[in-house]
């Protein structure tokens, strides 16, 4: 691992070795054939970004684009000396637009063109040429430095390849029948001609880059609100990030912006994923996204809590839905491959792709048409309970995905076994929303096991029916995030106040990112019952609301405390997490009990105002859930479910300030199964 930390820091941190480039800019304008000022004005943006981003030489060529030539002569001609052609248009007053063409395309893994309209933002905040010298800026850098991720991805597929081979003593690609170098496009060319997984490994380097390139145009487009969080020019930036460490701190983003870092992260994995790449490969792949977009937007700290949401949160959502949605694809529906491709979007960008090019949707991605156990199930219905800030009860409506896969050999069949497992062994997601009013509740669990021990002894009784065990214990990491009484609408920092986002005092979130804890699953089978139990307990990384917050804020103010805690509520912990299940399955009866424990503490001296910290409150908070279900099967796909469920909430500061809660809910639902 600490290898692959400075290999990343070298790729995505350093100039010292990236390539010289020659680009030709083209740059038109569709509203004033005859005026020169906007071209003038576009070549002088372009000159002094290429030379801020990198140590290494850009060469640029700007001139006008001939807009009455079609053949345009002149340009092939730069085809030859240049490498990459970008084409700016302005199209109208308020719109404009980029064309990049790689002219030095020499891999099939490289991209050919890429394109992006730019507007002004309707309030004025970021205009069109603002959003445009992001877009140039993180282009020109990555140009500058597409060896270098070549050379990552190539570096961890090395171990599939029959004819490279990388040296460390010289630091080189080599030939592994001659022992000869080669360089890294030669590699590269090699390595995505042996398989067609290993084309697709080579062409998740690219989706990658270019979702990071799409997350720093957004983020430019809010530079209003981002810009809150600047602490860094480049050179310091870079600085504190990776020679002093002064700039390894927690942010103090809001607590939706800090939870979608682990969407990003999924998206990474999965389309590493998806791209035929294994899970530990994809999981470093996501660490290296996350880290180069810690490294890019060099403005801010490099934050401690992103690198851990987006590449760990990413790994966990990613791979149990992954398993999820390949499991659905099984049934050759198409509401099942509709809601498998819903969940795994990237699962559908490059099946699609590999349809078209190779008959297949699993050409390159082999691992997905497996066979697998699973147990996936929608649900919705209606619930009645009683919310802290309201006296009467409440009656709303809910829905729900809940999903279980397991990849055990012959797992719920006659037979035995037992070994060890690598590759996803025991995946759950759940998903779950409900409605209440302009309110909503909100809950997302995804749990997967890296790798596990399996014994099986599964025969039948003289009844024919199933008696035996399956045992699996094994080694995983989870996710949750409880959101509850979040307003729909959510506002914007700058419309509410520029530096804090209000919230409504009753509304409570409580994420966790469970790093890494033992987990273990029995399933008994006795005179045609079925008995399952499962626990896990995990060491946590925590997102939490803090319970206790207005009385102590009431009483002692804001002042001295973390940026995050004082300008959003929240705090960033540390604890445990336990979740355990117990069920009973008899013909078409089945009643079951699940619940999740977490008790999570601050964790001090990481906040990005560290310098103003002058306290060290002690916050701790517990949020715990119990369920019990009884499900009725009313045919072979629809079911009938009701369940009972008590929500224990509970939050201190210092000892002094501590307030709980408890939240019943009655629901009934029709569940229909998927598979």
């Amino acid at each position: 691992m600490n290898k692959l930390l400075g290999f990343v820091i070298f790729i995505f941190a350093t100039n010292a070795y990236a390539k010289d480039i020659g680009v030709v800019v083209s740059v038109g304008n569709m509203t004033e054939l005859n005026s020169t000022d906007f071209q003038k004005k576009t070549c002088d943006q372009v000159y002094a970004i290429a030379h801020t981003v990198s140590e290494s030489k850009t060469n640029v060529t700007c001139r006008t684009h001939d807009q009455n030539n079609f053949s345009d002569t002149e340009l092939q001609a730069q085809k030859n000396t240049n490498d990459y052609h970008l084409r700016i248009i302005l199209l109208a007053k308020n719109r404009l637009s980029l064309e990049i063409t790689q002219w030095s395309r020499i891999n099939n893994s490289d991209f050919k063109t890429l394109s992006q309209n730019f507007t002004d933002s309707p309030d004025s905040r970021i205009t069109k040429e603002m959003a445009l010298s992001r877009s140039i800026y993180n282009f020109i850098l990555y140009a500058h430095n597409s060896e270098k991720i070549k050379t990552t991805f190539l570096m961890y597929g090395l171990e599939e390849s029959n004819s490279i081979a990388r040296d460390e003593k010289t630091d080189s690609f080599i030939d592994k029948k001659t022992g000869d170098p080669i360089s890294i496009s030669q590699a590269v060319a090699r390595f995505e001609t042996e398989a067609p997984s290993h084309l697709n490994y080579m062409r998740a380097g690219v989706e990658i880059a270019a979702q990071l390139a799409v997350g720093a145009i957004f983020y430019y487009k809010n530079i209003s609100t981002n810009k809150l969080d600047f602490d860094y020019e480049l050179l310091n930036g870079l600085k504190a990030k990776y020679i002093t460490g002064k700039g390894i701190r927690f942010d103090d983003n809001d607590r939706l912006t800090n939870y979608l870092h682990e969407y990003a992260g999924y998206i990474y994995y999965q389309t590493a994923r998806s791209n035929g790449a294994s899970p530990l490969a994809s999981f470093l792949i996501a660490f290296a996204g996350s880290a180069a977009w810690e490294t890019f937007e060099y403005h801010e700290v490099f934050s401690i809590n992103d690198q851990i949401m987006t590449p760990v949160g990413g790994y966990v959502t990613g791979e149990a839905f992954y398993q999820v949605s390949c499991s659905l694809l099984k049934n050759n529906n198409i509401s099942s491959s509709a809601v498998g491709y819903i969940l795994s979007p990237m699962l559908a960008v490059n099946h699609a792709i590999d349809k078209s090019k190779y008959g297949s949707r699993y050409a390159t991605d082999s691992d997905c048409a497996k066979s697998r156990w699973s147990d996936i199930n929608f649900y919705m219905g209606y619930e009645n309970a009683q919310k802290s800030w309201k006296p009467s009860t409440l009656s709303t409506g809910f829905i729900g995905l809940k999903a279980e896969v397991i990849n055990v050999p012959l797992y719920g069949k006659n037979g035995e076994g037992k070994g060890l497992i690598y590759g996803s062994p025991l995946n759950k997601i759940l998903l779950e929303a409900s409605n209440h009013g302009n309110r909503m509740d909100l809950k997302i669990i995804a749990q997967t096991a890296m790798t596990a021990y399996y014994s099986r002894i599964v025969t039948n009784d003289q009844d024919g029916k199933a008696m035996g065990y399956d045992f699996v214990a094994g080694i995983g990491s989870a996710s949750t995030w409880n959101h509850r009484d979040a307003l729909k609408k959510i506002v914007a920092n700058d419309e509410i106040d520029s530096s804090k986002q209000l919230v409504p005092s009753d509304e409570d979130y409580f994420g966790t990112i469970n790093i890494l804890g033992p987990l273990v699953h029995l399933t008994t089978y006795y005179k045609g019952w079925r008995i399952r139990a499962e626990f896990a307990i995990y060491g946590d990384f925590a997102l939490v609301k803090s319970y206790a917050i207005d009385q102590f804020i009431a009483q002692e103010g804001d002042d001295g405390l973390p940026a995050e805690i004082a300008k959003r509520g929240y705090y960033f912990g540390k604890g445990y997490t336990i979740m355990d299940s117990l069920s009973a399955e008899y013909g078409r009866l089945r009643i079951s009990y699940s619940g999740q424990y977490s008790s999570e503490s601050v964790i001090h001296g990481y906040s990005r105002n560290k310098k103003l910290v002058t306290r060290k409150d002690e916050f701790r908070d517990v949020y715990q859930t119990n369920r019990i279900t009884l499900n009725l099967r009313l045919s072979k796909k629809i079911s009938f479910e009701l369940a009972e469920e008590q929500l224990l909430r509970s939050g201190s500061i210092n000892g002094n300030y501590n307030k709980s809660e408890n939240e019943l809910r009655s629901m009934g639902a029709l569940v229909y199964r998927f598979h």
